[in-house]
């Protein structure tokens, strides 16, 4: 009889462990993934270009009731701040900004068949991890050719977005 209860007894904590362990998996995955997007946009880098690193199982996020609120109270670069106010919990946890280097990106949404113009981009730092093709480097090579598909403010410039020469009949602005 006191072996039963013993195997139940180890068996309800086991599922407890099990459960408390997997909610803590997936409250990692949420919060790597708010870290990954708050310091995307901060730092105006790509999101696979940020590392977030989230320590080992000794780190414990409680549930929290409202959105936790990602900020970078420092001016390293490396650390991220989570702050949950009820429960009251507030974390701190390490980024990695990937090498970036210039790119040339997309300021507004554009239309397949619009001719570049240089007011249409900006210079700015980017993770080097982007695989949508060949980066423009000079932004020479690509003004005055249209593009080949629509693009979303943002996107890096590739030379695979544009057409080799000009048509007559394409568009010189968004309709």
């Amino acid at each position: 009889m006191q072996i039963q209860v013993v195997a139940i007894l180890l068996a309800f904590f086991a599922t407890s462990f099990a459960n408390a362990r997997d909610a803590q998996v997936e409250l990692k995955k949420d919060i790597l993934l708010q870290v990954q997007s708050a310091a995307a946009k901060h730092f105006k880098v790509e999101a696979g270009s940020v590392e977030v690193n989230l320590g080992d199982r000794r780190l414990v996020i409680p549930q929290c009731i409202q959105t936790m609120t990602v900020t970078f109270p420092f001016d390293d670069r490396s650390t991220s701040r989570i702050d949950c106010l009820e429960p009251k919990w507030t974390g701190y946890i390490q980024i990695k900004l990937q090498r970036e280097q210039p790119a040339f990106l997309f300021q507004r949404e554009l239309p397949k068949g619009y001719v570049l113009t240089r007011g249409d981009v900006i210079r700015r730092l980017a993770g080097t991890n982007y695989e949508g093709g060949t980066r423009v480097v000079s932004i020479s090579d690509v003004l005055n050719k249209p593009l080949l598909t629509d693009v979303a403010p943002g996107t890096v410039l590739v030379y695979e977005q544009f057409a080799a020469k000009r048509d007559k009949d394409e568009t010189t602005a968004p309709i």
